[in-house]
């Protein structure tokens, strides 16, 4: 994905979804549906790559938890489609989250500090 090879990512992504759907594997199929849906924002298919993070949202709080990077994607997409206010409350929800990761802290700040200002608009 991250070298713009987005076909073969989608691919990849797919198998690893089915892998881990046969395997019952759920923390695992959760990320690869998660990679899933941002390979489908990359290619464009923003409807389809939405419907999978909010299937995820939904999954998620039926399981008493949230994921910051789900809640970052929905906010990217719902940016994406030119929903300022509903993509704000999905920033903020991430921001609480992924600030709180030290790894990010240290090497993604500038991210941290573009999901906290959009959470404000």
């Amino acid at each position: 994905h991250d070298l713009g090879q987005l076909d073969k990512a989608l691919d990849l992504f797919e198998r690893a979804q089915t892998h881990f759907a046969e395997r019952a594997i759920p923390d695992r199929l959760r990320i690869a549906r998660w990679c899933v849906a941002r390979c489908l924002r990359s290619i464009g298919r923003l409807d389809e790559a939405l419907a999978g993070q909010r299937a995820l949202e939904a999954e998620y709080a039926a399981l008493d938890e949230g994921d910051g990077y789900v809640y970052e994607e929905l906010g990217e997409l719902l940016l994406l489609q030119g929903d300022t206010q509903a993509a704000a409350p999905y920033f903020g929800r991430a921001h609480a989250i992924l600030s709180q990761d030290p790894w990010l802290q240290a090497q993604e700040p500038e991210r941290l500090a573009r999901l906290h200002t959009l959470a404000q608009s």
